[in-house]
């Protein structure tokens, strides 16, 4: 079995396919909170979601020649938590996180 592997930087990920081909995506907010696409070169998914802190339904429209791991990654991306993945956010999140490590004392 072989997998494609990926490398998470910032909001940016790329991945190498199995004919060598390298591919480089872009995860950003669009719109509102509510609002994600994930975008690279000729193919990209538009991801909304019906309320910002509490979804009932996830909804997402591919744009160009988007497959299956463009829709994957996307579906991933939803549902984890991104702040971390921009300089800014992580900035805003770091005070939160040192601050949680004393609650096990």
């Amino acid at each position: 079995m072989s997998g494609v592997p990926f490398e998470l930087q910032r909001a940016a990920a790329s991945a190498k396919g199995p004919r060598g081909d390298v591919f480089s995506w872009t995860y950003a907010q669009s719109g509102n909170k509510r609002g994600h696409e994930l975008v690279r070169d000729g193919a990209g998914v538009r991801m909304a979601r019906s309320s910002w802190t509490n979804p009932r339904t996830i909804t997402g429209t591919c744009l160009g020649t988007a497959d299956a791991l463009d829709i994957s990654l996307a579906l991933v991306l939803e549902g984890v938590y991104t702040r971390n993945l921009s300089t800014p956010g992580a900035l805003v999140s770091l005070p939160g996180r040192f601050l949680n490590r004393f609650n096990d004392l």
